[in-house]
């Protein structure tokens, strides 16, 4: 009677901590890459870009006064640093917008690999490279492929920033099986200016982020983003990181990806 009833009462409590214990966690990280594009000119805000306190990766224009100094600035302050590789648009860009650098349809494959060759001499310490405007040169597959092959060259991890939807990077980067990420979202706009707007589009990261995984957003220094991407990337830093959202750099990204069963794009 008494081992009958011992069995009993061991029995009902296995089963009662089967009932309350917790369900297990989901331990799997999220993640978000910002990218900051256009440094490499003198905007005002730079310092105060630079001095986010998250981890983001600034995307340094080649060819302007600034560029090597933005990038040691960066670097200084423990961030990541790409090549912001001006590319022709659809549309007329200001010839300020341009560099010796810029690639443009028509040109063969050894002066794309003599450009981004004369971006990495002046910006040294890079783990990769994206497209500055682009929307004409991104969707042309002949360029597109000197252009993946020269960022190959020197083990570049390559970012589309995606200006345009017919963008052929994607199709060429897999053919040639380089490091190859996508942007999912802009923060800011120029012709809409405010934090509001921002705070609304990091929410989108994160919540593309908790689907996917990871996240790629790219905001601006000057006219295009600016203090206002700066306070609304501050504004919303906190609550997405409590969302056990991690802010990392674009290389930190890639690796995470490739040690994971993440997919690319």
């Amino acid at each position: 009677m008494k081992r009958t009833l011992f069995l009993t009462l061991a029995f009902c409590l296995l089963i009662s901590q089967n009932i309350f214990a917790e369900e297990p966690k989901n331990e799997s990280k999220k993640y978000i890459a910002i990218v900051i594009d256009d440094f490499g000119c003198d905007y005002d805000d730079i310092d105060e870009m630079i001095a986010l306190d998250i981890a983001f990766t600034g995307a340094v224009i080649p060819g302007h006064p600034s560029s090597s100094a933005h990038m040691e600035m960066l670097i200084a302050n423990g961030k990541d640093v790409i090549i912001h590789l001006p590319m022709e648009p659809l549309k007329g860009a200001k010839k300020s917008w341009h560099t010796p650098m810029s690639l443009y349809v028509g040109l063969d494959a050894t002066q794309v690999s003599e450009r981004v060759d004369a971006a990495l001499k002046e910006l040294t310490q890079v783990s990769g490279i994206n497209n500055h405007m682009g929307s004409k040169a991104t969707s042309n597959e002949q360029l597109m492929g000197y252009y993946v092959q020269a960022a190959k060259n020197h083990d570049f991890i390559i970012l589309d920033s995606l200006t345009n939807s017919k963008s052929k990077l994607k199709d060429v980067a897999t053919q040639q099986d380089a490091k190859f990420l996508i942007r999912d979202v802009f923060l800011d706009d120029p012709q809409k200016r405010n934090v509001s707007f921002v705070e609304r589009r990091m929410k989108e990261a994160a919540d593309i982020a908790d689907k996917n995984g990871y996240a790629i957003a790219i905001g601006h220094v000057g006219r295009s983003g600016g203090m206002t991407t700066i306070e609304g990337i501050k504004k919303t830093a906190k609550d997405i990181e409590a969302r056990g959202i991690e802010f990392v750099t674009l290389k930190q990204l890639y690796e995470i990806i490739e040690k994971q069963t993440i997919s690319i794009g």
